[in-house]
């Protein structure tokens, strides 16, 4: 992670500034989601340190926390120059496991840009930089404002709940992969 980091610029701001400024912007990320600790910039990339908070760990029986998970697709705005807007993962192309129950990652983000699409593809390494997992392909679509204030105006309302809660299983592909 080194040659990385000497590669890279530390990231100019305060991580807690940049959860504000998603904040600010309409993502309000909660505690228990808020996992990037360090970041390093570059050119249509970016290198964070990820850890789950304190409360999670002990809890914790995934192959791979969603938390974690999610704070590692964090980095996205990161890469991507602020002026382009609000980008989020809206899919992916494969993702292999290759070690499981990890606390803490070093997730590093390469941005490809082809026709107006973004994808991004992540490898996550252990403090002992070995592989953890291997995201290719993730797509991202830009969100505009008014479509963030339509989402944010539909979760007010009074519904019942369950239709937004999800539980996320993990399972192995029937062909062995992870």
């Amino acid at each position: 992670m080194q040659l990385l980091q000497k590669q890279l610029q530390p990231y100019p701001e305060k991580v807690s500034d940049y959860y504000r400024e998603l904040k600010n912007l309409g993502l309000n990320y909660g505690k228990n989601f808020q996992g990037i600790q360090q970041i390093w910039v570059g050119d249509n990339r970016a290198l964070g340190y990820i850890k789950l908070p304190e409360n999670l760990v002990d809890r914790t029986k995934d192959k791979l926390h969603p938390a974690l998970l999610d704070a590692c697709f964090q980095l996205v705005g990161v890469a991507i120059r602020r002026d382009r807007g609000l980008y989020l993962p809206v899919g992916l192309d494969s993702l292999s496991l290759y070690q499981t129950g990890c606390n803490s990652v070093w997730a590093y983000l390469q941005l490809q840009e082809n026709n107006g699409q973004i994808q991004a593809d992540l490898q996550l390494f252990d403090d002992n930089n070995l592989i953890v997992a291997d995201i290719r392909g993730l797509s991202l679509q830009y969100l505009n404002q008014q479509s963030l204030a339509k989402l944010i105006a539909a979760t007010t309302v009074k519904e019942d709940l369950n239709d937004w809660l999800y539980e996320v299983v993990w399972e192995d592909s029937e062909n062995g992969d992870k």
